[in-house]
C-alpha cells in the first residue's frame, strides 16, 4: 500500500508544479512580453512547436531564465509573418542559445 501512496503524492506534486509556468511573473514586464509572443506564436501563427498557450508560456519563461531577449524575439517572429523557417530563425538568434 506505501509504493502506490508514495506514486500518487508523487503523480499530484508533479501534475500541480507544471501547472505553473515558469518565468513570467509580473503583468508589467515579462508577462506582457511572453504573453505578447505567445499569442503571436499559437494564436495567429498556430506553431507546431506549441500546441497550447500554456507549453509556450513555459518556453518564454525558460528562455528568458537563460538569458533570451523576447523583446526581439517578438519582433523578429512578427516580423517573419508566421513563416515557419524565419520563425525559427528568430529562436536561433533571440532565445536561450543566443551568441549576442
Amino acid at each position: 500500500m506505501r509504493p502506490f501512496l508514495f506514486s500518487l503524492f508523487f503523480s499530484l506534486t508533479a501534475l500541480v508544479l507544471s501547472s505553473f509556468p515558469m518565468g513570467c511573473a509580473s503583468s508589467d514586464g515579462p508577462v506582457s512580453m511572453c504573453q505578447q509572443l505567445c499569442d503571436e506564436l499559437v494564436n495567429e501563427c498556430s506553431y507546431p512547436a506549441f500546441p497550447e498557450l500554456e507549453s509556450c508560456l513555459q518556453g518564454c519563461g525558460y528562455n528568458e531564465a537563460e538569458g533570451g531577449d523576447t523583446e526581439a524575439h517578438l519582433a523578429c517572429v512578427q516580423e517573419a509573418a508566421c513563416d515557419t523557417f524565419a520563425v525559427v530563425e528568430c529562436e536561433n538568434h533571440h532565445g536561450a542559445t543566443s551568441d549576442e
